[in-house]
C-alpha cells in the first residue's frame, strides 16, 4: 500500500548503532530517524548529502538536509507538474467561470439559510501566522510513490482540506481515480491539476476505499460515480508569475488550502527541517499544497506527497518566493452537504463558458456535466431557480444592484454575485435575452426592475446561439 496515512513514527534512540566514522559526519541536529537512515545509506548518498551541506554553508541556507525517503528517487519520478504554455489565457477564462460558480454557490447557501463556515471565519489574511494543519483541518500525509502524479495529490489535498473546513468531517479522495479518469496527466509524463479540478466539478471523485492508489497508470472505471464534487475552482491570479503574498493569504482564508506549483531540486528532495530558502530560479516541476503561513519565519507551510519520512513529518516551511512556490496557485470549493446546490444554474454558467474554455484548453468543461447532481448524501435539492446575471458599470450603482437582486429573488429567480463591466456596459438599461421563447421572462424581469424604481429597463433580444441561454440585466453606462 503506497498511499500511507500511518501515525508518526516513534522517535528512536539510535546513536549507539552509529559507527565511529559515520558519527563524525552525520549531523546531530537532525531527527534520529534521519540520522539512522543516513548511517544505513551507501557512501555515495552520504557524499551527496555532504556536498549539499557544503552548499548550505556557502549560500546561507536556513534548512537541514538528510537521507529522506525521496532523496535517491529520480526527480522525474516525483516532480512532473507541467504548466500549460497558454496558462494566462486558460486562467483568465477559468476565473470568469469561477466567479459565476461562486456566485451560484453563495446564492444556494443564502436560500438554504446556511452561514459561512465558522472555520473559515477563524482565518484572517492580516494575521501574522495561520495554518489549517494546526487547526485540525488537514488530512493525513500521503505518498505518491515513484509516479509523477504530484498534481493529482495536490488537487486531492486541496479539496480534502476545503471539504473538512466546510463540512467538518475528514475524507480521503481517490487520487488513482483522478489519475485514471481526469485526463490531467499520467505517471511518466506528469500533468497539471487544472483538469483534475475540472473533473471534480463535472463528475466528482470517489473515496480512496473505492479505488486504491497503485502508483501506476490505470484504465478509467467510468462506471464508478464520484460522491465528492466541486462547485467551483479558480486561480489566485491569472498571471503566470507567483501571486502576491497578500493574494495567497486571502484565498487560503476564503477557500482553504491551495494547490500550487514550485521548482524541486536535490536540496528539496533532501529537506528534513527548517525554513527552505534555496531560491533556485529553475522552472516549476512539482505540485504541492499550501496550507498556511508564518510571517515570523517568512514562510508558507506546505504539505507534500512524499510520505512522513520526508521533511518535517511530510511538511516543509517554504520561504516566501523560494523556488517559485505559489506559481499557478489554485483553490477549490467542494459541495456543502447542508446546502442544496442550484445545479441548473451552475450548468448554465458552465455552458456559457464552455466554448471559450474548450478553445483554449482543448477540453470541454461541460462534457459529462449533465450527470452532475448535488452530493447524494446532502439534503434534498430544492426547486431549481433560473439565474439572472446582473452587470453594472460603476460603484455608484451598487445600491441599485442590491435592490435589483432582492426584487429578482422575490420574483423567484436566482441572483448571483453581480459582475463589474465598466466600459462594456450599454448606454441604456437592458434586460438581454437570447431566444424568442424567453421574451416573456425578460419582459417580466424588466417590469419588476421598473416597478422597483431602478429606471426604464427594456427587454432586448440578442441573437446568439447558446445551448442554455441566460437572462442578463445590464445597468447603463454612466458618465
Amino acid at each position: 500500500m503506497i498511499k500511507s496515512s500511518s501515525p508518526k513514527i516513534a522517535t528512536l534512540m539510535v546513536f549507539a548503532a552509529l559507527s565511529t566514522s559515520n558519527a563524525q559526519t552525520i549531523p546531530t541536529d537532525i531527527s534520529p530517524i534521519y540520522q539512522q537512515r543516513e548511517a544505513d545509506a551507501p557512501a555515495s548518498v552520504r557524499q551527496d548529502l555532504q556536498n549539499l551541506r557544503d552548499q548550505a554553508r556557502q549560500k546561507g541556507w536556513t534548512f537541514k538536509v538528510g537521507a529522506t525517503s525521496a532523496f535517491t528517487t529520480p526527480i522525474s519520478e516525483l516532480a512532473s507538474t507541467r504548466l500549460p504554455n497558454n496558462f494566462e489565457a486558460l486562467a483568465a477564462a477559468q476565473n470568469e467561470l469561477a466567479r459565476k460558480a461562486v456566485g451560484i454557490a453563495d446564492e444556494s447557501a443564502l436560500l438554504a439559510g446556511k452561514a459561512r463556515s465558522k472555520y473559515l471565519l477563524t482565518c484572517k489574511p492580516t494575521l501574522g501566522a495561520y495554518n489549517w494543519r494546526d487547526n485540525g483541518r488537514i488530512t493525513a500525509i500521503r505518498n505518491q510513490g515513484a509516479c509523477g502524479s504530484c498534481w493529482s495529490f495536490a488537487a486531492a489535498a486541496a479539496f480534502e482540506g476545503s471539504y473538512v473546513i466546510r463540512n467538518g468531517s475528514p475524507i480521503d479522495l481517490s487520487e488513482q481515480h483522478i489519475l485514471n479518469c481526469s485526463g490531467a496527466g499520467d505517471c511518466e509524463k506528469g500533468g497539471f491539476y487544472n483538469r483534475a479540478f475540472q473533473w471534480m466539478l463535472k463528475n466528482g471523485t470517489p473515496a480512496e476505499s473505492q479505488e486504491r492508489y497503485t502508483a501506476a497508470d490505470g484504465v478509467c472505471n467510468a462506471a464508478l460515480r464520484g460522491r465528492y464534487r466541486a462547485v467551483a475552482w479558480g486561480y489566485v491570479t491569472s498571471s503566470s508569475g507567483v501571486p502576491l503574498n497578500r493574494q495567497i493569504k486571502e484565498e487560503i482564508c476564503a477557500n482553504g488550502p491551495l494547490a500550487a506549483a514550485m521548482n524541486v531540486t536535490p536540496a528539496f528532495q533532501a529537506y528534513v527541517s527548517g525554513v527552505f530558502n534555496e531560491k533556485d530560479p529553475g522552472p516549476v516541476n512539482h505540485a504541492v499544497t499550501i496550507v498556511g503561513w508564518d510571517d515570523s519565519k517568512g514562510a508558507w507551510l506546505v504539505k507534500n506527497s512524499w510520505d512522513e519520512n520526508w521533511g518535517e513529518s511530510g511538511y516543509v516551511w517554504m520561504s516566501y518566493g523560494s523556488n517559485k512556490i505559489g506559481t499557478a496557485a489554485a483553490w477549490v470549493r467542494p459541495t456543502d452537504v447542508q446546502v442544496p446546490l442550484q445545479v441548473a444554474a451552475l450548468k448554465n454558467a458552465v455552458a456559457a463558458a464552455d466554448s471559450n474554455l474548450k478553445q483554449i484548453d482543448g477540453l470541454s468543461a461541460q462534457s459529462g456535466f449533465s450527470t452532475m447532481v448535488a452530493d447524494p448524501h446532502s439534503v434534498k435539492a430544492p426547486e431549481e431557480r433560473r439565474a439572472v446575471w446582473i452587470h453594472f458599470s460603476n460603484k455608484n450603482q451598487k445600491a441599485g444592484v442590491e435592490k435589483a437582486r432582492i426584487a429578482l429573488r422575490n420574483l423567484g429567480y436566482l441572483a448571483p454575485e453581480p459582475e463589474y463591466r465598466g466600459a462594456a456596459s450599454p448606454n441604456d438599461f437592458q434586460v438581454r435575452y437570447f431566444k424568442d421563447a424567453d421574451a416573456p421572462a425578460a419582459e417580466s424581469v424588466a417590469a419588476t426592475l421598473n416597478k422597483a424604481g431602478l429606471g426604464n429597463a427594456k427587454a432586448v433580444l440578442i441573437r446568439k446561439e447558446l445551448e442554455e441561454p441566460p437572462i442578463e440585466v445590464w445597468f447603463p453606462k454612466q458618465g
